[in-house]
């Protein structure tokens, strides 16, 4: 999962490379498929074999014969010709072009970048507002921190395989593959690509310290990325993931699920996932708090997007809700974990976005397909 491999030791998110490198990816479509031959992969003999034979055949031809080439001008049968590493590097491409993000604004007219705020907009509409906490706030949560570190060596191995893979412990609930769930897969590691994108310009302008910044005693078992801690790249993936992977699964949107005791089982994959980063001593509980919102955000918005234009069919929703996360007040001399207890959604405005790439709404409708027996039940 990641053009960067373990990615400074720290993924920060699977992240860069999200994506598997994108698993799917973007370069098994370069090396793997787009270089290989009809059984073989490629190599200087089978190139040499390849022209002796053309040489032995063809003697002269007429170029004036010609063949007549496939109609190309249908974007989605021009799809269906790809390999699977192109397609889904294609997905992605197109999903990057729905997702802007931008410093948050004050004063008059609002033309004034706010430090430590960043707005995130999709299909060209603002979707939700992220700001950072302040300094006390990260102080107060480094209880939180110190406390974790207590499972350190039961989380180990989860955290360094999570370094740079994070789609295996989906797919080890919702039965990932390349055969029965191929769609649901490249979907969802698209998805992830698109979380990756927001997370990195929001960590740009938000810029918020590491726990090891705040004190020499965190001692990180993992090295700590160089990045913004705020919000965590970890938890924005994981959440978009569980939000989409819920909704193919269940047809059921985040906001009628966040809150449910237990959480529906992706729900609980992100939670562990995010939590974590603050046991390898990497994050603060708000870091993962704001991506755990930011996460849903965007897989809610990606959904509304697919569905729009099948809305009624489907009784599916064409909007969200979308509004803006803050660090909560936090009482005199207590310090919350957000994911330990079931957090919530912030309430704000209804967000409308316009039909989706039809890439996109298309690959939503081959990965639904592929959970015909929970959506049903």
């Amino acid at each position: 999962m990641s053009r960067l491999g373990s990615h400074e030791g720290s993924h920060e998110g699977s992240h860069e490379g999200s994506h598997e490198g994108s698993h799917e990816g973007s370069h098994e479509g370069a090396s793997a498929s787009a270089n290989s031959h009809a059984r073989s992969p490629a190599s200087p003999l089978l190139s040499q074999s390849l022209v002796k034979t053309r040489d032995a055949i063809t003697n002269f031809w007429d170029v004036g014969k010609q063949l007549t080439p496939p109609d190309l001008s249908d974007g989605l049968k021009y799809l269906e010709q790809l390999t699977k590493g192109y397609r889904a590097q294609t997905l992605k491409a197109s999903l990057r072009g729905v997702v802007k993000v931008e410093p948050g604004m004050i004063g008059a007219g609002q033309k004034n970048p706010k430090l430590g705020t960043a707005t995130i907009h999709m299909a060209g509409k603002p979707l939700m507002s992220v700001e950072r906490p302040s300094l006390a706030y990260f102080r107060k949560d480094l209880n939180w921190v110190r406390a974790y570190a207590d499972l350190r060596t039961d989380r180990l191995g989860e955290i360094h395989i999570q370094l740079s893979d994070i789609m295996s412990f989906f797919g080890a609930v919702g039965m990932l593959d390349s055969g029965r769930r191929r769609n649901t897969l490249m979907l969802l590691s698209a998805v992830q690509d698109v979380a990756v994108h927001a997370e990195t310009m929001v960590k740009y302008y938000c810029r918020a310290s590491r726990p090891i910044d705040l004190a020499m005693e965190v001692q990180p078992m993992i090295q700590t990325p160089t990045h913004s801690a705020y919000p965590s790249g970890h938890s924005t993936e994981a959440f978009a993931i569980a939000t989409v992977l819920h909704r193919l699964a269940t047809q059921t949107d985040v906001r009628s699920t966040i809150g449910q005791k237990p959480a529906p089982m992706p729900f609980r994959v992100a939670h562990r996932i995010a939590v974590n980063r603050t046991v390898a001593g990497v994050h603060f509980p708000i870091d993962s708090a704001a991506g755990a919102t930011m996460g849903c955000f965007i897989g809610e918005a990606l959904a509304a997007m697919a569905l729009c234009e099948n809305s009624k069919k489907d009784g599916q929703v064409k909007s969200v809700t979308v509004g803006d996360f803050k660090a909560p007040r936090v009482p005199a001399g207590q310090t919350p974990d957000f994911l330990l207890n079931s957090f919530k959604l912030p309430s704000g405005r209804t967000f409308a976005p316009v039909a989706a790439p039809d890439i996109l709404r298309e690959q939503w409708r081959k990965a639904a397909a592929e959970w015909p027996e929970q959506a049903s039940s």
